[in-house]
């Protein structure tokens, strides 16, 4: 294949994958909701506080009592006492009405990895969401066993 050829058959894959870039467009209110849930998973699995409370609303509340403070606090002993875990989100379903949303899923919790003293727990989740400032953050959620 001679050098032109490959530049010009370069520069069409180039502008192919700038295509699609653009064709696939904005991602949906409700895909930014699900995007949400994973970051504050991953963000616990690797045990960073910071991501977590990033997508926490100033005045969050949830079913146990814990305010944004009360759960900055539980999060760092979790993380301190019990090291890493392992968080598998199941699929997401996402109830949206203008600025508001709540995403139902239910995730695995296994911790203990580096002992293999492993321990895990299955919960449902129901998170509540707000829209501020074009970004999503948890104002309330709760959780219950999956299997009781």
């Amino acid at each position: 294949m001679s050098t032109q050829r490959a530049v010009m058959l370069l520069l069409a894959l180039i502008g192919l994958a700038v295509g699609l870039v653009l064709w696939s467009g904005p991602v949906d209110e409700d895909e930014q909701v699900r995007r949400v849930i994973r970051e504050i998973a991953s963000a616990a699995e690797d045990s960073n506080n910071h991501d977590i409370l990033a997508h926490v609303h100033a005045d969050y509340s949830d079913s146990a009592g814990l305010t944004k403070k009360s759960l900055q606090g539980l999060l760092a002993r979790q993380f301190l006492s019990h090291g890493p875990i392992v968080i598998a989100v199941g699929p997401i379903q996402v109830f949206r009405e203008e600025k508001t949303a709540i995403a139902s899923f239910d995730a695995v919790f296994v911790e203990g990895l580096e002992g293999l003293g492993l321990d895990g727990d299955a919960r449902g989740f129901t998170v509540d969401l707000v829209l501020v400032d074009e970004e999503w953050l948890v104002i309330a959620s709760d959780n219950g066993e999956v299997f009781q």
